[in-house]
């Protein structure tokens, strides 16, 4: 009998874990399509606020939910605007980094923060070599289509490496951002969402 319960229980609360995911994947989806909509203005922004969710899920579902979020998040906005670049940002970087940072936080502070800025410039050269020829067929060379993905076709070099070290400095301030983030709502207001915490 007390098996039988327990079971149920478990039944209910994956029931619970999935029924969220599936809000919050058209919730980050719909997000990743508004940055889209307005001119592509929003996209990074929209990357980032999108990788919120991940980061609520990788606190409170825990297990494989965060990975399942930001897989079925990123397919979907793909599907409905297949060249959304907040889609690809999300999918090759800020969806799937909140996950990545709880494993990178049990290493030492130096080789956390070493291992965290190759990460991102890795993220930077893959995301080149895949849009390279869906964005950028003019580039003759990667290191042209790396001037094009940071600076605009056409863009002057000085002005390609400003963007690159300001993306470096962009990451630091996200990464200490997402901490505190995660620090206060420990701290502030996880008290407040215990109808949602599924752990």
């Amino acid at each position: 009998m007390k098996k039988t319960q327990k079971q149920t229980v478990s039944t209910v609360q994956k029931t619970k874990r999935l029924t969220l995911s599936a809000l919050l994947c058209a919730l980050g989806a719909v997000m990743l399509c508004a940055g889209r909509l307005f001119d592509g203005s929003l996209d990074l922004s929209m990357a980032v606020l999108a990788s919120l969710i991940t980061v609520w899920a990788a606190e409170e579902l825990g297990g494989y939910y965060p990975w399942l979020i930001w897989l079925a998040t990123s397919v979907l906005a793909l599907l409905l605007m297949p060249f959304n670049t907040a889609a690809w940002e999300y999918l090759l970087f800020a969806g799937i980094y909140p996950m990545l940072r709880v494993q990178l936080g049990k290493l030492p502070a130096a080789v956390r923060i070493m291992i965290k800025i190759l990460l991102l410039n890795a993220v930077i050269a893959l995301g080149v070599l895949v849009l390279w020829k869906l964005l950028f067929p003019t580039a003759q060379s990667y290191p042209a289509a790396l001037g094009a993905f940071l600076g605009g076709q056409g863009a002057h070099p000085g002005y390609s490496l400003a963007v690159y070290i300001t993306a470096n400095a962009a990451f630091v301030l996200y990464d200490f951002t997402i901490g505190r983030f995660i620090a206060a709502y420990r701290v502030n207001f996880r008290n407040r969402f215990k109808f949602l915490q599924m752990k």
